[in-house]
């Protein structure tokens, strides 16, 4: 999670980027800004790993519907070991 919220800081900055947790503890790593949409993000160094609850319940809380207008899967970051940096995949959303 350090080096995915280094790499979306330099992209995005301080004022895009944001981090969600409900009082039973339900949290999303990220959520990024872009334009007007709150994008919710998960990062994992494998796919198995990931559970949507969090970004399920925060995007029907929020009412989270996409400019692009097309139902996406949540969005899962996975990170790719790359000798001595990280290489970053976004699935679904291009941040």
């Amino acid at each position: 999670e350090t080096a995915v919220f280094s790499e979306l800081l330099k992209i995005k900055g301080t004022r895009e980027l944001f981090y969600w947790r409900t009082q039973d503890k339900k949290e999303i790593d990220f959520i990024v800004r872009k334009g007007s949409e709150m994008i919710p993000v998960e990062c994992k160094l494998d796919q198995s790993g990931f559970n949507g609850t969090a970004i399920n319940y925060f995007e029907e809380k929020y009412k989270i519907i996409y400019d692009n207008h097309c139902p996406c899967n949540p969005s899962f970051l996975s990170i790719m070991p790359s000798y001595d940096s990280f290489k970053i995949r976004t699935i679904s959303h291009e941040l």
